[in-house]
């Protein structure tokens, strides 16, 4: 189970959400959050280490997500058409991020993968038309499709 819990309205009309999980939840479950259009800040806690697949999909009003350094799995279409989605900062102990998992996340400019990552999924950033660079760990096989095709791929 995974408690929500909003902090009202902050900065204007904007909802400022941040996720709770109980005692010992490690996991952000599939589906939790798919379809939701009031999520525009998410801060997940530290305690959870697994996104599930289509966990918010199509929340196109997210436009941040801040993911604790503990989290190891984001899967498949995880974040798949949060269309406003602009800054989200890759933890460096992330190790699989799944197919599409940001697929039509046309808000994101750039990307960093964290150096321990060492799956990337089949189109996991296709679609995110304002994408212009990705930095890609050194070793880090990248899929074919896996961002649109004019993004510079910058590895370090």
């Amino acid at each position: 189970h995974l408690f929500v819990r909003s902090a009202g309205d902050c900065e204007g009309k904007q909802r400022y959400i941040r996720t709770l999980p109980e005692p010992g939840t490690t996991e952000i479950k599939e589906e939790a959050f798919e379809h939701n259009t009031e999520l525009r800040w998410v801060i997940v806690d530290p305690g959870v280490s697994h996104i599930g697949d289509f966990a918010f999909h199509d929340c196109v009003a997210l436009r941040s997500i801040t993911l604790p350094t503990g989290l190891t799995h984001i899967g498949d279409f995880a974040f798949y058409g949060c269309v406003g989605l602009a800054t989200a900062t890759l933890p460096a102990g992330l190790t699989h991020i799944g197919a599409g998992a940001f697929y039509g996340c046309v808000g994101l400019t750039q990307v960093t993968l964290p150096a321990g990552l060492t799956h990337i999924g089949w189109r996991a950033f296709t679609g995110c038309a304002g994408l212009t660079e990705a930095r890609v760990p050194d070793g880090l096989a990248v899929p074919d499709h896996a961002f649109p095709g004019r993004t510079r791929i910058v590895r370090y």
